[in-house]
């Protein structure tokens, strides 16, 4: 007698066998991989394209920087050399003005000789003793400068002329006002009393080391004639020359 317990009991499920589901499922499968892949596609074309555009603005950019760059560059080489021109130009204004200070300080030399000339006969210059020129000079130090004053005779006299001259530096430093005689910034003024011994000129040379901060503005020469009856007694200011253009 069969033990029921030990029977195994299956239970069938009847399918109905539908092969167009199939093929309707797997047309599916490829239909949704083709949308992909045209999707992919159109959306690489997009990207692609958005990015050439972006290129192409890009490069109109850099040449419209590129193009003001060189405008900019033409300006400032354009204000270079228009502040240039305007140098040049004060340069030569002050050189002219410059030029007509020294040639009127030659003219008013001139015109001190011609008056010396015209007064030799005067009592207090019977011979005829002038100044005839006054010249400064840079000798490349801070404060030191060369020298150079030409004493001369106009009369028709043959005789030596022989006395002294005693010079100074007039000038200012800041608010003082200072008289420096020649003797104390010059080692070839030995004396305040410099000899004279000529009998148509004689030139006195020599460096000059003016104190820090004094501002000469002229010099003032005086020259006494030594045994004539009557004396010469010359006193004359000379303007500080121009140290040169």
């Amino acid at each position: 007698m069969s033990n029921p317990k030990s029977s195994a009991h299956y239970r069938m499920v009847v399918m109905p066998y539908r092969p167009m589901r199939r093929v309707f499922n797997t047309v599916l499968v490829l239909l949704l991989v083709l949308i992909a892949a045209v999707a992919s596609f159109f959306y690489g074309y997009d990207q692609g394209m958005n990015h050439g555009t972006h290129s192409a603005q890009g490069r109109q950019k850099l040449s419209a920087l590129r193009t003001e760059n060189e405008s900019l560059q033409q300006e400032v080489a354009n204000l270079k050399l228009a502040a240039m021109v305007d140098q040049q130009a004060n340069e030569d204004v002050r050189r002219q003005a410059l030029e007509q200070k020294m040639r009127i300080a030659d003219l008013e030399r001139d015109i001190a000789v011609y008056r010396g000339m015209i007064s030799k006969s005067a009592s207090n210059n019977p011979q005829g003793i002038s100044i005839g020129s006054f010249q400064v000079s840079g000798s490349g130090g801070v404060r030191g400068y060369k020298y150079k004053l030409v004493v001369q005779q106009l009369s028709a006299s043959e005789d030596f002329f022989t006395g002294t001259l005693a010079m100074k530096i007039l000038g200012v430093r800041g608010q003082e006002k200072l008289e420096l005689p020649l003797h104390q910034l010059s080692d070839q003024a030995a004396e305040e009393l410099i000899p004279l011994n000529f009998k148509y000129f004689q030139s006195l040379e020599g460096d000059l080391l003016l104190p820090e901060g004094f501002v000469p503005e002229r010099a003032v020469v005086q020259i006494l004639s030594r045994d004539k009856r009557p004396p010469t007694n010359l006193e004359q200011q000379l303007d500080w020359p121009l140290m040169g253009l």
